[in-house]
């Protein structure tokens, strides 16, 4: 049965029954409609570099990978994770600087603090945690105390999770 026309909506394609019939599907259509709205992929890092090394992966692909139980984004021939957990020291003005590779700005970060295993005193639980700034190549999260309200003014071991809002 040939499409007759697309939603408005979402876009999917709507199979009219007045039509002439016709017997199996459109696999073409079928095939261009998947390649068009079919982004996100679930399968090993193994698979995925087979993926790569077929010619199929393209600019905002996303694969969820079973290998690592990460996620990643294609851009720009290369995949870029789109979260982690980041253990580190803040500079004297209570900043961490995260790079990263996606090549452009992402809307947002979002940021949770810890797991605060293996970290000791008081920056297992006296630090909140900010989206300092952001931009094509970094951000940075900055640290206060909740006792003081304060940003931290020397080094502090942290460690926190972050995931990126495209």
């Amino acid at each position: 049965m040939p499409t007759s026309d697309f939603d408005a909506t979402d876009g999917h394609p709507i199979f009219a029954e007045s039509l002439a019939p016709q017997f199996g599907a459109d696999l073409t259509q079928v095939g261009e409609y998947a390649a068009t709205v079919g982004t996100r992929i679930v399968g090993s890092t193994a698979e995925r570099d087979a993926w790569d090394s077929a010619g199929w992966s393209r600019p905002g692909l996303r694969w969820y990978d079973t290998t690592t139980n990460r996620e990643s984004l294609r851009v720009s021939g290369g995949w870029v994770l789109l979260g982690g957990v980041v253990t580190a020291n803040t500079d004297t003005s209570g900043l961490v600087t995260v790079a990263h590779s996606l090549g452009f700005e992402p809307a947002g970060v979002q940021l949770t603090y810890g797991p605060a295993n293996g970290l000791s005193g008081p920056n297992t639980i006296l630090f909140d945690i900010r989206l300092w700034d952001k931009s094509s190549t970094q951000f940075r999260a900055r640290f206060r105390r909740w006792d003081t309200d304060d940003w931290i003014d020397d080094a502090q071991n942290v460690r926190f999770t972050w995931s990126f809002v495209i």
